[in-house]
């Protein structure tokens, strides 16, 4: 199951995509993987999981907003994952990104909880353990440190610190009162001692032990306060329980890490549920957004739409305040040629069979009110200019190239949509080269899509022609205002199904006197097309 050439870009998928939101990095990931499902039981699964969530939005918006905002909040841990799984000691900061992991995955199953009936494969299973193992007190909160509970070692360690630093506090406020005395000079709450050179003390200041000099400007020199010459013996205490605290927590660590590693296949399938659920939310708010509905999926080798919308096109024309005409269409193995004038939709129709198609295969709900398909081995579509100017080749001879390579897998249940087939040449020999490629793809599994301006290419085969402009008056239209407006408004974008022999309309003419051709060549244009009809009718 793949794209020919540039067919995914054609179809205009990466607008259509960029409308699922995904709210976390995992859900963007899986945003990005997105492709096709090769067995249509997973098909119908993911169908399954997009109808559950897609019920619950309705009744359920203020708790769904929450659980987004929940999913943007998870970070990136893989990498920490990883180290584990490699033997490395955590740092601290690593395992507080572990348990705000695993406390966002708590609140997650709190708010799923709510939802009777989700879907248990969205469901993240949970780390409850890891919760208490690096939350031992029980607080529920996005902070982490080495806790006292972890080790009764490490908590004597630490009152023992804190009782020395308390002795080292005192001493330290009674030398500073002692040289503000001695000195009459103020100190800084910091220990800070500020002094004029000409002060009657400096000398004294500078040979006193307890003060080091510190720095100097604008006439004052800085002093502070040293402790080391006061308090030796007490910092030396203080920095031997400091490197022993150290160690201990280091072991601590040691033991978190250890503990932690068994846990790394949950972490890693929460982050693969919490990717689904993400992706699965995105498709569900899309879907109820623009009213998608679900596919159905059958073994037969068809495409049924009906009630077929053009997404990119509809917004376009909502812009603008105009209204979009449903197309219903069925294709089957073989070749389908679409007729109609310019402007009429036929591109627009091409593009929506294939996204809908497409859309479904990706397990996404799709823009038709109903649509009936069966999985394709491929896609091609060739829409616009086919030119390869890096190989030097026109249009005709890229369309060509390509074409090749598609019908030699023509065999395989593809879907083959090809807009204005041999639109490259001369009209001649486009028109035998286009039938006689609809007379071998006809006798193919692929279901193959044409538009065309030729005449009776498909002589017994489906043809479809778009009802465009043909009940207009466009008497009526002269004179106004906004001219393509009035088209756009006014063209019947429906396909009908004609007899083979069904002639292309001819309306390039009443559309280009609209849009304001001189009319001395409209006039010239017409006798040409009598004098044509007249040659015609003469081989006839």
């Amino acid at each position: 199951m793949e794209f020919i050439d540039t067919s995914r870009k054609k179809l205009e998928l990466p607008l259509i995509l960029e409308k699922i939101k995904v709210s976390s990095l995992y859900g963007r990931e899986a945003k990005a993987q997105l492709g096709f499902f090769a067995v249509p039981e997973e098909l119908e699964k993911e169908y399954d999981r997009i109808d559950a969530v897609v019920h619950r939005l309705e009744y359920n918006k203020i708790t769904l907003s929450r659980l987004r905002n929940l999913l943007a909040g998870f970070k990136e841990i893989r990498t920490t994952l990883n180290r584990l799984e490699e033997g490395t000691v955590l740092a601290e900061v690593e395992l507080y990104e572990l348990k705000l992991f695993a406390l966002g995955i708590r609140q997650i199953l709190e708010l799923l909880e709510t939802f009777e009936g989700f879907p248990p494969d969205l469901v993240p299973p949970g780390l409850s353990g890891v919760e208490t193992l690096l939350d031992p007190e029980g607080e529920g909160i996005p902070t982490f440190m080495i806790y006292d509970s972890y080790s009764w070692e490490l908590k004597v360690q630490r009152r023992a610190i804190e009782e020395k630093t308390r002795e080292l506090e005192l001493g330290k406020r009674a030398l500073m009162e002692e040289l503000v005395k001695t000195y009459k000079v103020p100190i800084k709450g910091w220990g800070e001692m500020r002094i004029a050179r000409s002060h009657e003390a400096f000398e004294k200041i500078k040979a006193d032990p307890r003060l080091s000099y510190n720095s100097e400007g604008y006439g004052l020199v800085n002093f502070q306060v040293d402790l080391s010459y006061s308090f030796s013996g007490l910092l030396e205490e203080i920095a031997s329980l400091k490197e022993r605290e150290s160690r201990i927590e280091e072991a601590v660590k040691a033991s978190l890490s250890e503990s932690l590693r068994e846990a790394v296949p949950v972490f890693r399938e929460d982050i693969q549920r919490i990717a689904r659920l993400d992706l699965v939310l995105g498709k569900a708010s899309f879907a109820r957004g623009y009213h998608l509905t679900r596919p159905v999926i059958t073994k037969e080798n068809e495409i049924l739409i009906e009630g077929g919308f053009n997404i990119p096109v509809l917004d376009r024309l909502r812009k603008e305040g105009m209204t979009y005409t449903p197309i219903d269409i069925i294709l089957k193995k073989g070749t389908t040629v679409i007729t109609g004038s310019n402007m009429g939709g036929k591109t627009v129709t091409l593009n929506l069979v294939g996204q809908a198609v497409v859309m479904a295969h990706f397990g996404l709900f799709v823009p038709a009110k109903t649509l009936r398909f069966s999985l394709r081995d491929f896609y091609y579509v060739s829409v616009g200019d086919t030119q390869d100017m890096a190989m030097g080749l026109s249009s005709f001879a890229g369309e060509m190239m390509a074409l090749a390579k598609v019908i030699r897998r023509a065999g395989d249940r593809g879907l083959i949509l090809v807009d204005e087939l041999s639109r490259g040449t001369n009209p001649q020999e486009g028109y035998a080269i286009s039938r006689s490629i609809t007379d071998y793809l006809n006798q193919q599994e692929a279901i193959s899509v044409f538009t065309t301006h030729f005449d009776g290419i498909t002589p017994g085969k489906v043809h479809y022609q778009v009802k465009g402009l043909r009940d207009l008056d466009f008497d009526a239209l002269e004179g106004r205002e906004s001219v393509l407006k009035n088209l756009h408004q006014r063209m019947d974008y429906r396909l009908e199904a004609v007899t083979a022999d069904r002639q292309v309309p001819k309306e390039a003419l009443p559309i280009s006197r609209l849009l304001g051709l001189e009319e001395e060549i409209l006039l010239k244009a017409q006798e040409y097309l009598r004098l044509e009809h007249e040659r015609r009718q003469q081989h006839e």
